[in-house]
Formats: structure tokens, C-alpha cells, sequence
């Protein structure tokens, strides 16, 4: 991508949990669909691509039996003040580093960018701190990697031609628990143009990273597996993510400690049903 390049990135995600707790099936469904433009500054010396990010477009639903929210930066409707507060982050820039192989390698102000809009003068303000809060955790820096890593992993480190296969791990954080992905990649299409990869991965939680981040205090323990199928369509000239669909199917179990002296520990089912699409588009000169 040259200096001065520009483009967009539309990314929708579905996400939807079910856990049973003391005999009552929970279901919390999240649907979040974001438009990001991104601009290229620059090249570093290590050939890395500099840009400047910002949302042009926000939009985030959530149900669950204790919760209906939904917040739109393009909501009219008088009184909706998180919509407002969701608005007024529109057009703000973070910057991005994204290496010559297409890795997010990191995102920088954004997190903070939406404290200090949030929060300036509202520091005693409980909803407005936890949106903030709520609103990091879904838009912020850590997802928004989440959701560029398992694409940019994609990519082989040798030579390859079309049927190809090669084996790819990454290790990510789903509902705010730690997995791993074992996927096996296939260059399923190439044209002069267009290169198309296919992707089937095998998912498992990752208690050990638990464990060690949080000694000493009881922790729940997951027993969880599942499934990830994506295909990626990639621009061969610029190395722009055309048309991404990636779904997730994970299920087991997870044990809660005793949180009282001689309590039993919990077991309660548990489910993960997810689906992320991403498609970028060059911005038109005008």
C-alpha cells in the first residue's frame, strides 16, 4: 500500500452465549457492526505500514434477561444520551501498526481515546464508566487485535501455490477466556488479481494462562472445545482483506471453586456461537 492510500473496513460480528445456571438457560446475543477508515502515513525503517484509524460508523445490540440495550452513532432519537456519547467518538483517530505481511502488530490511543471522551467530567458518573468499560471490551484495542490476528495468521511463511496446506496456532481471548486455534490453511484460489484461503481449525481453552495470571485466588476452570471455519479473499497488490467470514462453534463446561467454606463447586454448561465478517473497499478519489 502506497503513502496517501486510504481505505475502509465494515466488520459485523454475531455473537451469541448460552450457560445454564441452577437449572435457568442464560442467552446473551451481541450484535456489533463497525465502518473504520484507515489511512496510510508512512513506512517505517522495519517496513512496517503507520496508519491513522478512526470509526466513521458504530452500531451495538445486546439481549440478554437482564439487559436490552442497543446504542447507534446514527440514532435520532431524543433522550438516547449513550447513542450521543457512541456519536461523539465518530472521526476521532487512533493510530494503527500493521506489518508488510498484514499483522495488526499494534494499536495505539484508541483505549484512551475513549476514556477521556467518555469520561471528561464524568468520572463519578457509574453508567458512564461502566459503558466505557463495556464499550473498551467490544470496540476497544484488545478486540479489535483479536479479530485481526486470526485473519493475518493466515498467511504462510514459505512460497506457496494453489491446494497448498500448512498448519497455523494463535492463541485468543473469546467472552474473556483463554483459547488456542490449531487450523490447517489451504490456498484454496489464485488469480493475478485475488487470492483466496480456506481455513478449518480445531479450538480449546487455555487454563494455564489463567492460572498463572491470577495466583492465589480461586479461579473457574473451563473445558471447553470447539470449531472455526473462515475463507479469506485477499488482494494480491495491496494485500487489502477483501471478503472475510470466519464462524465458531464452541461448547463444554466450566467449573466455578467454592466461594464459601464446604460448597460444592459449580459445573455449568456452557456455549460459544460466533460468526465475524469483515470486507474492506479502497476509498474512492475524488
Amino acid at each position: 500500500m502506497p503513502e496517501g492510500f486510504s481505505y475502509t473496513t465494515e466488520t459485523t460480528v454475531n455473537l451469541t452465549v448460552e450457560q445454564e445456571f441452577m437449572g435457568i438457560l442464560y442467552n446473551t446475543q451481541m450484535d456489533i457492526n463497525t465502518l473504520m477508515q484507515l489511512n496510510v502515513q508512512g513506512i517505517d525503517a522495519d517496513n512496517n505500514y503507520m496508519l491513522s484509524a478512526s470509526y466513521k460508523r458504530m452500531d451495538i445490540r445486546v439481549s440478554s434477561l437482564l439487559i436490552n440495550m442497543q446504542v447507534n452513532t446514527e440514532s435520532i432519537i431524543p433522550g438516547d444520551s449513550l447513542s450521543s456519547i457512541l456519536r461523539s467518538l465518530k472521526g476521532k483517530e487512533f493510530k494503527v501498526i500493521l506489518s508488510g505481511k498484514g499483522e495488526f502488530l499494534n494499536i495505539i490511543g484508541l483505549d484512551e481515546m475513549i476514556s477521556e471522551t467518555i469520561l471528561t467530567g464524568n468520572e463519578n458518573d457509574i453508567e458512564k464508566i461502566e459503558f466505557c468499560r463495556n464499550l473498551i471490551q467490544t470496540l476497544g484495542k484488545e478486540a479489535l487485535l483479536d479479530n485481526y490476528r486470526s485473519i493475518s495468521t493466515l498467511y504462510p511463511d514459505i512460497p506457496v501455490k494453489e491446494q497448498d496446506q500448512w498448519k497455523t496456532a494463535l492463541n485468543i481471548i473469546k467472552s474473556g477466556i483463554p483459547m488456542e486455534i490449531n487450523s490447517s490453511v489451504r490456498l484454496k484460489e489464485i488469480t493475478r488479481d485475488i487470492a483466496v484461503l480456506f481455513s478449518e481449525g480445531r479450538i480449546k481453552t487455555l487454563n494455564e494462562k489463567i492460572l498463572n495470571n491470577q495466583e492465589n485466588k480461586p479461579t473457574p476452570v473451563y473445558y471447553l472445545i470447539g470449531n472455526e471455519i473462515s475463507e479469506n479473499k485477499i488482494d494480491r497488490k495491496t494485500g487489502l482483506l477483501l471478503e472475510s467470514i470466519a464462524s465458531q462453534n464452541i461448547t463444554g463446561t466450566i467449573k466455578t471453586p467454592a466461594t464459601e467454606e464446604n460448597a460444592e463447586e459449580m459445573v455449568i454448561p456452557f456455549k460459544i456461537i460466533s460468526r465475524i465478517s469483515m470486507a474492506s473497499a479502497p476509498e474512492q478519489v475524488r
